[in-house]
């Protein structure tokens, strides 16, 4: 998947694509083996990473960061200087500095799935009009 063909994309299937993209079975191809005799095999490929969302220790950002980071190919982080992701007694907050400001934006997500953050995050990234191509931007 590319940058151009998510952006054409209605939100239903980018929604799909980064479910596709954290499922199980894609991140862990072998698990339902491990699990078919307690899962079901249509459960199993359901599920996906998500994020945790309990609180600020390292185990949790780190492991935050890098289900974000699975999408860093598609160039989430190619108009930013710093993208990071929190939580806070549960409350999701993205803190973004674009390249061409120097000025830090927040914004938090209360109530959103992981599915609904990465989209959120695209759309403060990718689907910005912050730059034409990978690591160029606009004004």
């Amino acid at each position: 998947m590319t940058q151009e063909e998510l952006k054409k994309m209605p939100m239903s299937e980018v929604k799909n694509f980064i479910r596709q993209t954290l499922s199980f079975k894609n991140v862990y191809p072998h698990l339902s083996d491990y699990l078919r005799h307690i899962m079901d095999a249509e459960q199993i490929e359901k599920e996906h990473l998500r994020f945790e969302m309990s609180g600020l220790d390292d185990d949790s950002v780190s492991r935050n960061m890098n289900i974000l980071n699975r999408f860093e190919y598609l160039g989430i982080y190619d108009c930013v200087n710093c993208l990071f992701l929190k939580f806070h007694k549960g409350i999701p907050r993205v803190t973004i500095q674009y390249w061409d400001n120097d000025e830090f934006y927040w914004y938090e997500y209360n109530g959103y799935t992981t599915t609904e953050i990465i989209y959120e995050i695209f759309k403060l990234t990718i689907f910005s009009k912050r730059f034409n191509r990978p690591g160029k931007w606009t004004k």
